[in-house]
């Protein structure tokens, strides 16, 4: 039997086809690329349930390979964990053409579905398709199928550190679809991924958009696995903090604290608000005078209330994290911007609604005493602001509306 035979195997034989593989023959990567790949998932006249068998076998194959090398080389939990060494690619590149294949499906597929790009049309009380239907198109599925196996490369931290931010935003919008079975599908993905792995902060962003599914079910499953990951997160983060009291070297003290900084649950909070700032149904002028502005505010605040939430589940009692986010925001709203677009004002919108926001949430003057320690930014998305420019950029912001 040929290699692209097997993938051509009920679905029901799937993890038998995979292990046989997997020990016969071990380096088999390339091989399958070229055969199943290209002939089944490409060729368009190929049943799409082929197709997605195909795709499922070379995810199952390569994310195996990847996970194994990413614990050789001390990794251990996933794409949200310490730093580890540096890695060779895989022979071939077959993981990075498996990412790429995977964000082409969603795009070719999603335009299938919807008639243009996905990121600029989804709209969350919009539901068509698969409404009141027993089973997802074969487009539905296919679009689906990739979204899934997305999620699963999450617990892994190569896919972590090469994910372009379109990308990452690309697969949000696969949160908000209009397909129900999708959403489904997604969300259960995530609850596994972020209980068993701990991923890169990120990536909890996505839980978030379910604050506004119109299905309880989901919102429910989403508000628990985000609770979970971020309890998981700060445990994580505090057990580093102890270790970092007992290092005697300089060296080692400086890594310890880098590993601290970046597991701080509360670094979610500007992936989540860039984000936002992104929301092809989210207002970003101050000016919200429409009905669909006004309802897309109140998604918007949902959004960042179910994280907020979630972050104060996660503390100590009587802890509160509020002078750490008051200056983690006032450093995005007067020292930053969008690394990538300069003019996206959405940015300083959203960070001053969740400024206002936390305001709500005074109590005591203890949360507003300044928080003394360093504050670390995901200067991957954000770059700082010169100081000449930050005037013309707040004064913008406070009038004009994201074109």
């Amino acid at each position: 039997m040929t290699i692209p035979s097997l993938a051509y195997q009920n679905a029901h034989t799937m993890q038998a086809t995979i292990s046989y593989i997997s020990h016969t023959f071990p380096s088999i990567h390339t091989y399958v690329l070229q055969y199943t790949l290209h002939d089944c998932l490409t060729n368009p006249k190929t049943s799409v349930y082929v197709r997605i068998l195909s795709l499922q076998l070379l995810y199952a194959l390569l994310c195996s390979e990847e996970e194994g090398r990413q614990m050789r080389v001390g990794g251990g939990g996933g794409g949200g964990g310490p730093p580890t060494l540096p890695y060779p690619p895989l022979e071939g590149g077959e993981f990075d053409i498996l990412t790429q294949t995977l964000f082409e499906c969603i795009e070719s597929e999603g335009k299938m579905l919807y008639g243009h790009e996905v990121p600029t049309h989804i709209h969350t009380h919009t539901h068509t398709h698969t409404q009141g239907k027993d089973a997802p198109s074969p487009s539905e599925f296919a679009y689906t199928a990739a979204a899934v196996c997305l999620v699963g490369l999450m617990k892994l931290k190569r896919f972590a550190d090469t994910i372009e931010p379109t990308q990452w935003q690309d697969m949000a919008w696969v949160c908000i679809s209009p397909v129900t079975y999708t959403r489904r599908e997604v969300v259960y993905a995530l609850k596994e991924v972020t209980t068993y792995h701990n991923i890169h902060p990120r990536f909890l962003c996505y839980l978030c958009l379910y604050a506004n599914d119109e299905d309880s079910e989901l919102q429910e499953l989403a508000c628990n696995a985000l609770t979970l990951a971020i309890k998981q997160l700060r445990k994580t983060h505090d057990d580093l903090g102890v270790k970092l009291l007992r290092v005697d070297t300089e060296s080692e003290r400086e890594k310890l604290h880098a590993m601290a900084s970046l597991t701080m649950p509360e670094i979610i909070v500007p992936y989540l608000l860039y984000l936002l700032s992104y929301h092809p149904h989210f207002p970003t002028s101050i000016h919200v005078t429409t009905t669909s502005d006004k309802e897309g505010m109140k998604d918007m605040v949902r959004c960042i209330h179910m994280l907020f939430t979630s972050l104060q589940a996660s503390l100590k009692k009587e802890s509160s994290n509020l002078p750490f986010l008051f200056k983690q925001l006032n450093i995005l709203a007067s020292r930053c911007h969008d690394k990538y677009d300069a003019n996206n004002i959405g940015i300083a919108f959203v960070t001053r609604l969740t400024v206002k926001l936390l305001q709500e949430q005074i109590k005591t003057s203890d949360n507003v005493q300044t928080y003394p320690g360093e504050i670390v930014l995901p200067m991957d998305i954000y770059a700082y602001t010169p100081q000449g420019d930050m005037q013309a950029t707040l004064m913008k912001s406070a009038g004009g509306a994201r074109g």
